[in-house]
């Protein structure tokens, strides 16, 4: 099985409200991007909305986060894996 390919749609453009009453400290914090390889972005016109701005406030983020001494993690799922270390993605998406 394999992602299909997803319909372009607008970057909503709604400021979302923070629920949490509490600062990020630079210290404490990292950023994970995830999900973001070629494999999952293909399932997407890469020219049309949202993914060019996607990419743009991932640079951002990423930007702003270096500057603070934040670290940055990226996610990478390996193109063959074992089964016991694939787990439940064999489940919901086949043998890699």
């Amino acid at each position: 099985m394999s992602i299909s390919a997803i319909t372009a749609y607008s970057m909503p453009q709604v400021n979302v409200e923070n629920r949490a009453d509490w600062t990020p400290e630079p210290g404490r914090s990292v950023l994970l991007i995830h999900d973001m390889q070629y494999y999952f972005l293909e399932k997407y016109d890469m020219q049309a909305e949202p993914v060019p701005t996607l990419i743009r406030h991932i640079h951002q983020l990423r930007k702003l986060c270096h500057a603070q001494g934040i670290p940055v993690i990226y996610t990478a799922q390996p193109t063959a894996q074992p089964p016991h270390d694939r787990a439940l993605l064999t489940d919901f998406w086949g043998p890699a």
